[in-house]
């Protein structure tokens, strides 16, 4: 009986055995082809129509791959032409690296024309980032003889940049009437402001409210009241917190200052009376006055010492806030229907 037993669990081992699993492995192989989207960055990688000249004429060729610009005659000593143009990367995949090369001028004509070309030398391009420039003309001795034409030109080759990731659309302010009329809002995210003027590139805009000398926003509280000594500082920031939003990385394509003493009298319906300059009774008074005073400059070439206060009235005052100006290219502009 033993060994009958014995011989039986032997048979049930052999059988566990025999029916122990059985495993194969699957190799797939393959090829990846990657490549560079060549055609689409170089036509990306533009100049925007946001271009302006003082003294001059322009012209953009189809997909704006070519400026060309032609001067008016400097024929006055320290007369100038001055070109404000923009490039643009359209691309959401690559980043941009860019060289600046210009023809210098004629050496027959060195000392007679000055040239400043910005950017110098190269720039980076982030995605979806649009960055500009100017070139500067100047007549620096005066001629003679004949009337001459100088050839002039300056390449600016843009290198690809790889990313790990699509750039996410910049923010863009957004218009609330199609006509820029004065007085209309403007809005990039929270940050709001009135329309006080606009031309065929720029709009200028004036800030809702003080800009608070802590977190660099507009705010409707007291904290946004500063000293005459941090009013630079403030513009800065501020000015930096907004290029950030749209990715403006050039520093014509946004610009930040105050209101002018003169601006409010020849342009925004402030009345001069005994007591000074009155902006309560003009007919933008909804907007240029607020619940807390904000600094004006006297004119253009001036230091800060006026403000405006909450009853309208233009007064000397060192304790005002900053209530900026703001003027942008209308490439970062999205209007609404």
């Amino acid at each position: 009986m033993k060994k009958a037993k014995i011989g039986t669990i032997i048979t049930l081992l052999i059988i566990t055995v025999a029916f122990a699993s059985v495993t194969t492995t699957l190799v797939l192989t393959g090829t990846l082809s990657i490549g560079t989207d060549r055609s689409s960055f170089e036509a990306d990688v533009a100049f925007t129509d946001s271009v302006t000249i003082l003294g001059g004429e322009y012209s953009l060729s189809q997909g704006n791959k070519t400026l060309e610009f032609k001067t008016a005659h400097l024929n006055m000593l320290e007369s100038e032409t001055t070109l404000s143009f923009e490039v643009r990367n359209n691309s959401r995949q690559y980043d941009a690296k860019a060289t600046v090369e210009c023809t210098p001028v004629d050496p027959a004509y060195e000392e007679y024309v000055s040239v400043d070309v910005t950017p110098i030398s190269s720039f980076t391009l982030d995605a979806l980032e649009t960055q500009s420039g100017t070139i500067k003309v100047k007549l620096t001795r005066s001629i003679t003889g004949d009337a001459a034409e100088i050839p002039f030109e300056c390449k600016i080759t843009a290198e690809a940049v790889e990313r790990d990731s699509l750039q996410t659309d910049p923010s863009r302010f957004v218009a609330s009437d199609k006509n820029l009329a004065i007085g209309s809002e403007v809005c990039l995210e929270e940050e709001c402001f009135k329309v006080i003027g606009s031309d065929e590139s720029t709009v200028s805009m004036l800030a809702n409210y003080n800009v608070n000398k802590d977190t660099y926003l507009q705010t409707s509280l007291a904290s946004g009241v500063v000293y005459s000594e941090k009013v630079n500082e403030v513009l800065d920031n501020y000015l930096a917190y907004l290029k950030d939003l749209t990715r403006a990385k050039a520093d014509t394509s946004i610009q930040a200052t105050l209101l002018t003493k003169d601006s409010l009298k020849d342009t925004y319906g402030c009345v001069s009376e005994e007591s000074g300059l009155n902006c309560a009774s003009s007919t933008n008074a909804s907007w240029l006055v607020t619940n807390h005073e904000y600094y004006l400059l006297a004119n253009e070439d001036a230091t800060i010492f006026e403000s405006v206060d909450t009853n309208g009235l233009v007064v000397n005052s060192n304790n005002g806030g900053v209530r900026p100006v703001i003027t942008i290219s209308k490439t970062l502009l999205k209007q609404t229907d």
